[in-house]
């Protein structure tokens, strides 16, 4: 056998039957997670969306019940995690846009405002939504709620397996079963999810005075989403308000395994926790930056840094709340927004973008080989982070990642160019759409030309599930070829 033919021998395609007894699983899920649906739906009286409802449900239980008695695998390949994470976040929009047909938008309008929930970004065509149905603003904040915690448990079950950052965010010795622990993980992160959810709900219903608002925004801040029952999204509401709202965005936007150390009462763990400062420095510089743009352009100082510290926050956090329109900033403003946006917030929690803990990685690697060329010839010098040392693979995938993100924001950016859009204002757009973050330029609406719609759908779902697993759905061998049988 030569190098090759060994090499195919270890590639295997998906099993139909994992993905089949897994998906029946996550099909009882989702119909269970449209009862939320369907009580606002009784509350409101909005009874036509009923029966689009309950027709979803019935379609996904009888999927159930079709792939119900598939033989339950021992073990789940990354391979499968990809094709399981990617097609749930495809066909969950498709669903929901079907049980909110009775809404007035088009199919394309509801396709992309499901697709940005369920990916947790915020971007929208309802351009008022105080006159919408509050179910429909219900369920699209419902799903940004289940979306943020869905892709924290994702990523770490499937999407991280044998990472240094699932060693990270699951406090285990390096060598330790996986599969154990993410599911006593998994467990865990509903638990601290819920809390942190009713003390989300808890401060947005201070802030804005209402309990169905500050339900919605409870949900959207806590899951890093960004829809507001308001069309001026928090702009209008006091400055204690919105701060009480983007604190709340940015408690979604730290790592779960913070929550998990303060739980234990490991406040050490914490305050040595590299990521964090990372993260909290990144912050501080952003809101600086914007701080001194905005007072540049004639703002007043003190409005310079209420806006800088509102919208430096909900742009690294991910979360897609904005304290003012984007007609209101300079280019230069919103080009320190972009760079924010794209490096997003810390690994394992429900924010999108690059990701702090991979822009550590990349920082190793750069201080690394500037201490090699000037250390002498026998000196051992590795990337580390956090005490453990960076392995090819990892440092691999974080540069692999980086260039996806680069490669597909640019890609999407020319496409809107074509169209004659502002460079500035696209950008915006794009960064925004891939990194799940929702803020917009206002290019987003019901006249935006289908392509493009279609091809910020593309842009939420690739930088939710982080483009790599989306892409593997592409991959012939992923797909065709010899099975492992094992279970």
């Amino acid at each position: 056998m030569n190098g090759t033919e060994g090499f195919k021998s270890l590639i295997y395609a998906v099993r139909w039957s994992a993905l089949g007894h897994l998906g029946s699983r996550l099909a009882v899920i989702l119909a269970l997670l449209c009862l939320p649906s369907v009580l606002a739906a009784l509350v409101f009286a909005e009874y036509r969306y009923l029966p689009w409802f309950f027709g979803v449900m019935a379609l996904l239980l009888a999927f159930a019940l079709l792939t119900w008695r598939l033989p339950e695998p021992h073990r789940v390949f990354v391979s499968e995690g990809f094709v399981l994470t990617s097609t749930t976040f495809l066909v969950t929009p498709v669903l929901m846009s079907i049980a909110l047909w009775p809404a007035s938008m088009s199919f394309a309008d509801l396709i992309l405002e499901t697709t940005s929930a369920i990916t947790t970004t915020g971007l929208t065509t309802v351009a008022q939504p105080e006159s919408t149905d509050k179910t429909l603003l219900f369920t699209r904040s419902w799903m940004q709620w289940y979306g943020g915690l869905g892709i924290v448990v994702f990523s770490v079950t499937f999407l991280m397996q044998r990472s240094l950052a699932v060693y990270q965010l699951l406090d285990i010795p390096e060598g330790q079963g996986i599969v154990s622990a993410t599911r006593v993980y998994a467990r865990k992160v509903l638990n601290l999810y819920l809390v942190i959810t009713l003390i989300a709900i808890a401060v947005c219903w201070v802030a804005l005075g209402d309990f169905y608002d500050g339900l919605l925004h409870g949900f959207a801040a806590i899951s890093t989403g960004g829809f507001s029952t308001l069309g001026t999204s928090v702009e209008t509401l006091p400055f204690i308000a919105q701060l009480g709202v983007m604190l709340c965005g940015l408690a979604g936007a730290l790592s779960f395994a913070i929550y998990l150390q303060l739980s234990r009462g490991a406040w050490h763990q914490v305050l040595h926790n590299q990521e964090l400062k990372f993260f909290i420095g990144l912050a501080l510089l952003t809101c600086g930056l914007l701080t001194l743009v905005g007072w540049g352009n004639g703002t007043s100082p003190e409005d310079a840094l209420r806006n800088a510290i509102l919208m430096g926050t909900s742009a690294l956090s991910t979360t897609g709340f904005s304290s003012m329109e984007a007609s209101q900033m300079s280019n230069d403003y919103r080009l320190i927004l972009i760079a924010a946006m794209f490096l997003g917030g810390c690994l394992g929690s429900t924010a999108g973008g690059f990701k702090t803990f991979r822009l550590m990685v990349v920082v190793q690697v750069l201080v690394t080989y500037f201490r090699r060329a000037s250390a002498a010839p026998h000196a051992v010098i590795e990337p580390r982070i956090q005490g453990r040392l960076l392995t090819q693979d990892q440092v691999q995938l974080a540069m692999l990642t980086g260039t996806l993100f680069v490669g597909l924001t640019l890609i999407s950016w020319l496409l809107f160019l074509m169209y004659d859009y502002n460079p500035v204002d696209s950008l915006y757009e794009v960064v925004s759409a891939v990194a799940t973050v929702g803020l917009s330029s206002g290019i987003t609406s019901t006249d935006l030309p289908l392509l493009l719609k279609g091809v910020l759908c593309v842009d939420m779902i690739a930088g939710r599930v982080e483009v790599l697993a989306l892409l593997y759905l592409f991959y012939p061998r992923a797909w065709f070829g010899h099975r492992n049988h094992e279970h």
